[in-house]
């Protein structure tokens, strides 16, 4: 089977299974509005890009603020609320299959799992929301191969294809990959990243390397790399505003990431990569 990145790859996961039917759209919920109760009949990725959301699954509750992606499974009753001080905009892409390979999501306990959302996932949801798909579409068709690539995605980036027994992700790793992605521009140490995780410093480096293979401030300065990444191929924005916008000291401190990582300057990795149609922004 191959591997990406100590994962089990995304092709092989659970290989055969397509959905019967795929939905997706954005929508913003005014301050205080409330969703449901439902009982749940796909698979559904939820992200969050601004407010929160409180939701009572199955009678126990949980909150996801923005910058989060988390998934809801067949068979549980829901009920959404949202934040009370603001509206909260999400966009979704749902699937339903019928008989899921067992070890895709099988080993999930009861919660609903979510991580910060990243780039890639976003951008993989946001493709099914252009795609307007409802309804039928067995196997093959776009819609169906959009959103398949998001539940796995989704499954390789939790973790979920290396971990043993299944164990989700430490939620104080999930609470400072969430804060990392919110506050990439600032000037954040490793005290700021720990406070808002809720552990001390040493608490958060030893489960980042046994989760992740790196510390958290290796972790931000490799989300700051793929943001200055995707605002070159995405935007028309000089260098110099990219560098500020992604909390880099220098404009030779960001080309030394990004030549690292490519093996290309900004100005030739922009001319290789350049695709404005889309920005990850809203809307």
């Amino acid at each position: 089977m191959a591997e990406i990145d100590g994962d089990v790859s995304v092709v092989d996961a659970g290989a055969g299974w397509w959905p019967e039917a795929v939905s997706a759209g954005e929508i913003t919920y005014p301050p205080g509005g409330t969703y449901g109760p439902r009982t749940q009949v796909d698979y559904q990725l939820v992200a969050l890009h601004s407010g929160w959301l409180s939701l009572d699954l199955d009678g126990a509750t949980y909150r996801f603020d923005a910058g989060t992606v988390f998934l809801l499974r067949p068979g549980h009753r829901e009920h959404f609320r949202f934040a009370a001080d603001a509206p909260t905009r999400h966009t979704w892409v749902a699937a339903r299959v019928p008989s899921l390979p067992e070890d895709v999501f099988g080993a999930l306990g009861p919660a609903p799992p979510g991580i910060a959302l990243s780039a890639e996932l976003e951008q993989l949801i946001r493709v099914a929301v252009r795609l307007r798909p409802y309804g039928g579409g067995r196997g093959g068709d776009l819609a169906s191969t959009v959103a398949r690539a998001a539940l796995l995605y989704f499954r390789r980036e939790a973790g979920l294809g290396r971990r043993v027994r299944g164990r989700p992700p430490h939620e104080a790793v999930l609470r400072a990959r969430v804060f990392v992605r919110q506050h990439v521009a600032e000037p954040l140490t490793l005290t700021d990243i720990a406070r808002a995780a809720a552990v001390s410093g040493e608490h958060l480096c030893r489960l980042f390397r046994a989760e992740r293979g790196t510390t958290p401030m290796a972790f931000l300065w490799a989300e700051r790399t793929q943001e200055g990444m995707r605002l070159l191929a995405a935007t028309g924005l000089a260098v110099k505003e990219i560098v500020d916008r992604c909390g880099f000291r220098t404009t030779f401190h960001f080309a030394r990431r990004i030549r690292e990582a490519t093996g290309l300057s900004p100005t030739a990795y922009r001319a290789a990569h350049w695709h404005p149609g889309y920005t990850g922004d809203g809307g």
